[in-house]
């Protein structure tokens, strides 16, 4: 899960001078991408792109019941690819993320494949308030971006090893951090294949498993 910004209004206000704007982020971040990019589309890694994974993820005790994701990833050109998302949290709020951007990724070895990813993201959190035998039910919305740097090497053609360090933010501030994660994968054949993987945030620690679908 990300990190909570409990910081009050004064002390944000007097360090605002330390937060880059997410225009200015998500700008750099798509120039330094589109360099990435250029260079990626002179070679074509071992890796494919073209997916659609489902993930069950389970946390330590600070951490929510559990978590529920999907994400399709769809190549656009040899080097580029198209990401959809959809993250859902349960505990005593409960948590819905829908997230779209772009990825880039160029092998840097004949069975290791480097990329990046950007993009946007909605967060929409909900929660009961009970006053005695009533009931209210409060709700917030936000939106941010999300930047993402990673490695995929096969050991061997049936398994993968991988590691990702991802950042996101919202234009509030109330949730922000950097998710740092390792895991491996196990190909069972052309179509499908099963992972698992280990999440740190810091302050959480979580745990998934996954099952993936390529599309040919």
């Amino acid at each position: 899960m990300l990190q909570r910004n409990n910081k009050n209004p004064e002390e944000s206000q007097n360090n605002e001078y330390k937060t880059i704007p997410l225009p200015m982020a998500c700008s750099a971040s798509i120039f330094v991408l589109s360099l990435f990019c250029s260079h990626a589309a002179l070679a074509e890694g071992a890796h494919s792109y073209n997916y659609i994974d489902g993930e069950f993820s389970f946390y330590d005790e600070e951490g929510p019941d559990y978590g529920l994701s999907m994400k399709f990833s769809r190549d656009l050109t040899p080097s580029a690819n198209v990401l959809l998302g959809i993250e859902n949290y349960d505990d005593d709020i409960s948590l819905t993320i829908l997230r779209g951007g772009l990825g880039v990724h160029t092998p840097i070895a004949p069975t290791t494949d480097l990329y990046g990813e950007i993009g946007l993201q909605w967060m929409y959190a909900s929660t009961d308030i009970h006053y005695g035998p009533f009931r209210q039910s409060v709700s917030e919305e936000d939106i941010g971006y999300n930047l993402g740097l990673g490695i995929r090497h096969k050991l061997t053609p049936e398994f993968e090893l991988n590691a990702k360090a991802e950042y996101r933010a919202f234009d509030e501030g109330n949730v922000e951090g950097a998710i740092y994660s390792v895991g491996g994968r196990a190909y069972l054949n052309e179509n499908w294949s099963a992972g698992a993987s280990y999440r740190n945030d810091d302050e959480l620690d979580s745990y998934g498993i996954s099952l993936r679908h390529d599309i040919l």
